[in-house]
């Protein structure tokens, strides 16, 4: 019974190695040929409530759109047929609200924090991606006016597929 199972076995992995291969005999698979784009950021609610997240991203068109974060998590995906050679590109900026809401009660620090990813393809490059911690740090209740004042505007996030 054993040795059936590990014959089995066998072939069925000489099978998947064949197919894998490929028809091209050269051992290279060919790539599909379309391009993404696969954006996603997360923020704090704190930092949401102290602050205006704007997000400017290029398109799988090449156009750039801006968008305001409303809730914790943002997300665009975009897939369109074919090679293009799209300089793919996030900025996300933070800025104190004009009229800064009341402080939440029982609160005793503020945890600000934005994550951020980054993923593309694209048939000569392939897939890329890139994540990163754009911003975290906490701070106290009683210094978080004066945190506000110092930090009026926060540059999160400055990806460009040419610079990652």
């Amino acid at each position: 019974m054993k040795r059936l199972l590990a014959t089995v076995l066998c072939c069925t992995l000489l099978i998947l190695l064949a197919c894998c291969h490929g028809d091209s005999g050269d051992g290279v698979m060919d790539r599909p040929n379309y391009t993404s784009i696969n954006y996603k950021l997360t923020a704090s609610q704190a930092l949401l409530h102290f602050y205006d997240v704007s997000i400017t991203y290029v398109d799988v068109s090449g156009r750039e759109k801006t968008e305001m974060m409303t809730n914790e998590e943002w997300h665009f995906f975009e897939k369109t047929d074919g090679e293009h050679d799209i300089d793919f590109k996030m900025t996300v900026t933070a800025t104190a609200k004009g009229v800064q809401p009341s402080q939440k009660d029982g609160q005793d620090a503020y945890n600000l924090y934005c994550d951020y990813s980054v993923e593309y393809y694209t048939k000569p490059t392939s897939a890329k991606r890139t994540a990163r911690k754009a911003l975290e740090t906490t701070v106290k209740k009683e210094s978080m006016e004066a945190y506000l004042q110092e930090h009026s505007t926060l540059a999160l996030v400055n990806y460009d597929k040419n610079n990652p």
